[in-house]
Formats: structure tokens, sequence, C-alpha cells
């Protein structure tokens, strides 16, 4: 399986924006997933690549905020790659 061409399934809970368009499965795809995850822990919603998602609650740190934010960008390209990440204060 080459990077690029892995299937991602049809039924797929939150894909990530670039795949409805037929773009590869890259990092930043799974950054994207990443960002559901934890918007998900955070609302008990799924955020949709066709709408901005809903603010995370203020219960939650600003960092959080800012973090979910960035994971969830609609162009690859403007989401943080895993190295970022985990250079973040916040993750750490």
């Amino acid at each position: 399986l080459k990077l690029g061409m892995a299937h991602v399934p049809e039924d797929a809970r939150c894909p990530a924006p670039e795949l409805s368009l037929n773009q590869p499965y890259t990092e930043k795809s799974d950054i994207w997933g990443l960002g559901c995850i934890l918007f998900e822990l955070c609302t008990f919603l799924l955020p949709s690549a066709d709408n901005p998602p809903v603010e995370v609650p203020t219960l939650y740190s600003s960092e959080m905020h800012e973090l979910v934010q960035e994971l969830l960008q609609p162009k690859p390209s403007q989401r943080p790659s895993s190295s970022v990440i985990m250079k973040n204060q916040f993750v750490l």
C-alpha cells in the first residue's frame, strides 16, 4: 500500500475535505482525523467538512480551542504537521 493510495471507506465518520475532491490521502488527512477526535471529545459532535465546526465549549482552555481550529483547517496545507503538533507546549 503506497502513501496517497489508501482507501478511505465511504462511510468514514469524518473524512478530510480533500478526500471528497479525490485528492490523495496524506499525513494532513490524518491531522484532520485527529482534529475530529478532539472536537468530538470536547463537543460530542462531529465536525463537517462542508461547514466550519462550531466552537469548542469555553470550559476548555484557549490552547485546546486553538489546537482544534488548527487541525480542522479545510486546506491541508494550512494544517500543522505531526512534528509541529508535538512541539506544541500544550500537547507536551
